[in-house]
């Protein structure tokens, strides 16, 4: 029977009778979920290196997960080696503090 009714399947207007695979799952990722001393180190000589500062740049350039990572921003935020660009409440985007000095201009007028 089992012959028969693959041989009709074949014949049919939507062609073989559909395979279930199995579910095909990515491999999951170990990231760190506290840092070390060496991780701490990385994230303060890398990170404000970097032209754009992200979540998810520093998750996987340290090998750890979103809310470590957060952390890290705000800290280097707070030391003053990154600054915010924007601001949303899913996604912020950071950059190195510019290392040029602000020259700020202020315009005299001599009325007599």
């Amino acid at each position: 029977k089992k012959a028969t009714k693959d041989a009709k399947s074949k014949k049919s207007k939507k062609g073989a009778k559909k395979k279930w695979g199995g579910s095909r799952s990515s491999e999951k990722i170990s990231n760190k979920v506290v840092y070390d001393a060496e991780t701490l180190k990385q994230l303060k000589r890398a990170i404000p290196k970097k032209k754009v500062i992200t979540v998810s740049s520093v998750s996987s350039a340290l090998g750890i997960n979103g809310s470590l990572a957060r952390q890290g921003i705000r800290y280097l935020a707070a030391q003053g080696l990154i600054e915010k660009v924007s601001y949303h409440h899913n996604c912020c985007i950071y950059k190195p503090v510019s290392k040029e000095p602000v020259v700020k201009t202020v315009v005299v007028s001599n009325k007599d």
